[in-house]
């Protein structure tokens, strides 16, 4: 309210109403003496969407839904997930991934926890595996992805396969 003094401000009850805001991932509110409440807000980070209807939502790396888009971003895959523990990984192998090679992937699809799978922009497949070393798996795809193939095999990043051609699909 105006002209409250700042020792009476309620600060829980700001910092409970920002934090409420979907697209909030964390919020600090303090005082800044004499008569200054600062507050300071992070917001989530979109990392992939889910089909909602006949739109997408945005989840960010922990997974937390919050906002929507009419039709799929051009640069954000759709992560589709069987199981609560599946999409777990699934994220986890999406927030791995470095920007450049998540804006190719179209689709995140995860059937297990250790069997997840990335659809390109391009139609082509990569099995990724599990999360556990991402940061090698990402490596040997972009080694990979110049021989234009069908299929990619990274799950084991240190005996890497390819198939195909996507002239031939």
């Amino acid at each position: 309210p105006p002209r409250q003094p700042l020792a009476r401000i309620d600060v829980d009850g700001i910092t409970a109403r920002v934090e409420g805001i979907p697209r909030v991932h964390s919020v600090e509110v303090r005082r800044g003496w004499p008569d200054v409440v600062v507050v300071v807000v992070t917001e989530r980070i979109p990392l992939v969407v889910v089909a909602d209807g006949d739109a997408f939502a945005y989840l960010d790396a922990e997974g937390v839904r919050f906002g929507e888009a009419g039709s799929q971003p051009a640069t954000m895959p759709v992560l589709t997930a069987s199981t609560d523990s599946a999409r777990t990984s699934a994220l986890a192998v999406a927030a791995a991934l470095p920007t450049d090679l998540r804006t190719a992937v179209g689709e995140v699809r995860a059937r297990t926890f250790d069997d997840v799978s990335l659809v390109m922009r391009d139609g082509s497949k990569v099995q990724w595996g599990n999360a556990e070393r991402s940061d090698r798996k990402a490596v040997v795809l972009r080694a990979l992805l110049p021989l234009e193939a069908a299929r990619y095999d990274v799950s084991a990043p240190d005996l890497p396969t390819t198939a195909g051609s996507l002239s031939d699909s």
